[in-house]
C-alpha cells in the first residue's frame, strides 16, 4: 500500500479502466444469494484541512470468498505552504463470508464488514458506505 500523488484529471483516467475492468470481474465471479453484496460502495468525509473519497469494489470470487479493493483519494491542506496535493492509497482485501451471521471477515486484520441490501448500505466497523453500482 503506497501513497502516490495525482493530478485529478490524470486519477480520472486512470480510476476508469481500473472500475471497467473490475467491473467486468465482478459480474463473472457474483453468484448465489450473496450476490447482491457484490458492487462499488462509497464514502466521503469532508472538514476541517481534509478531503477523503473512500471507494471499494466487491466481488464474489469462489464459494463463501470475497475480494474487496479500496481506493481512497485524500487532500490534507498545508497552511504554511497553501498547497493541496492530492494523494492516493490503494489495498486489496479477501474476506470470509460467515454464514451464520451474514457478515463478510476480512482475513488480515479481522474487520468485520456488514450489508443492508434493503438500503444498499455496508459497513466497515463504524464506518458506512454508499452502494452506487
Amino acid at each position: 500500500m503506497g501513497v502516490i500523488g495525482f493530478q485529478q484529471p490524470v486519477f480520472r483516467l486512470l480510476w476508469s479502466g481500473f472500475a471497467l475492468i473490475f467491473g467486468v470481474l465482478c459480474f463473472a465471479g457474483c453468484g448465489g444469494s450473496q450476490a447482491s453484496y457484490a458492487g462499488t460502495y462509497v464514502a466521503e468525509r469532508t472538514g476541517g484541512a481534509k478531503e477523503v473519497y473512500d471507494t471499494i469494489l466487491v466481488s464474489r470470487s469462489a464459494g463463501n470468498v470475497f475480494l474487496l479493493y479500496r481506493s481512497t483519494r485524500f487532500q490534507i491542506s498545508d497552511e504554511d505552504k497553501g498547497a493541496r496535493e492530492w494523494k492516493l492509497q490503494r489495498e486489496s482485501w479477501t474476506a470470509d463470508l460467515d454464514a451464520t451471521s451474514g457478515l463478510l471477515v476480512e482475513r488480515r486484520y479481522g474487520k468485520r464488514i456488514s450489508f443492508d441490501v434493503e438500503s444498499g448500505e455496508m459497513r466497515v466497523s463504524s464506518r458506512r458506505y454508499k452502494k452506487i453500482k
